[in-house]
Parts: C-alpha cells; structure tokens; sequence
C-alpha cells in the first residue's frame, strides 16, 4: 500500500513505518504538501537499482527485446516445474524430439 504523511507525522511514527516498509507498504513523506522522500523497504530499492542499471544497459535491453522476439516466435522452451538444469534439459530433449 502507498501513502503519504507530512514529516512531521513521519518523524512521530518512524518506528511504526519501517515495520509498514518492511510489510511491502511505500510511504512517501511529504515537506510543505510536496512529496519529498519516499520510504522503502532495502531490498525493493536493491530491486529497483540493479533494474535501472539493466534499463541503462543498450546490450541487455537488445537481448531481453530479442528474447521476447523468440517468445512470441514460439522459440523458447517451456519448463514444467521448477527451474533446474534437469527440467531445462528434459524440456530441450521433449522439443527436438516433438521436432522429429
């Protein structure tokens, strides 16, 4: 959930908020109405950089528009379960054998 509160409101609660931030919950804390600070758990920001880091990456964002070129194409392989290097290669045999 997101919402705000004034930092003065922010600062009486702070306690109260990381526990919130650590439930998923965003705060974004407010200075004179505007939004000025947002409150967060670490690992959505971790999240957050590693994906601007990859967006800012022209070779990553060629491979990943090429990935989902194969995907529409029908040129990828769809894994039952979990992902591990068996079900990839039971996976992989089951397509060249449907291929003839």
């Amino acid at each position: 959930m997101q919402r705000y509160l004034a930092v003065s409101e922010a600062r009486q609660q702070f306690l109260k908020l990381v526990d919130e931030t650590l439930e998923g919950d965003e705060i974004i804390i407010t200075k004179h109405g505007k939004p000025a600070v947002v409150l967060i758990d670490f690992e959505q920001l971790e999240t957050f950089k590693w994906l601007a880091r990859l967006w800012s990456d022209p070779e990553a964002m060629q491979r990943m528009r090429q990935g989902m070129d194969d995907v529409k194409a029908g040129r990828a392989i769809k894994i039952k379960g979990p992902l591990t290097v068996e079900n990839l290669l039971k996976a992989a045999r089951e397509r060249e054998l449907a291929r003839g």
